[in-house]
């Protein structure tokens, strides 16, 4: 492995640690310290210092909740997106998020993109979806299917 791919898996490896400590404000010292004597992480939680744990992060994207009561997949869908405009988003993140099959997913956000709500670009495992920009849905210009078909 090269060494800036070993310096990026230490500094994210180090930040998924510092994410799950500040996830558990009632974790003791003791255990803490329980963990730094046995544990799979115990050489990244000697590393860290109190700076670590005070430096703001980044907020994770919110992920939808779920499929609602009474909601249709499509809703929950267009929900994701309407709660990250302008991201691109692959239909794997509503596989995992919506708990929906792959071939569902590809199904429902081709349906979207044909409805003109999204738009599409790359093939393959690299597909994505983002919401149609308003001024195009405004314009009336169609959906994009770039690299389809």
């Amino acid at each position: 492995m090269s060494e800036l791919a070993i310096t990026l898996a230490t500094e994210a490896r180090r930040a998924g640690v510092v994410t799950v400590l500040r996830r558990y404000p009632t974790l003791t010292l003791e255990s803490l310290a329980g963990l730094l004597h046995a544990g799979p992480y115990a050489n990244v939680l000697a590393d860290l210092t109190v700076a670590d744990l005070r430096r703001p992060v980044l907020p994770s994207p919110p992920v939808p909740p779920g499929i609602r009561a009474g909601e249709t997949v499509e809703d929950a869908v267009m929900r994701a997106f309407r709660g990250r405009p302008g991201i691109w988003m692959a239909s794997s993140f509503f596989v995992l998020s919506l708990d929906l099959r792959r071939w569902t997913a590809q199904q429902v956000l081709g349906d979207l993109v044909d409805a003109g709500q999204l738009e599409r670009r790359g093939v393959t495992s690299a597909t994505r979806y983002r919401l149609v920009p308003v001024h195009r849905l405004d314009s009336g210009v169609g959906p994009q299917r770039e690299g389809c078909c």
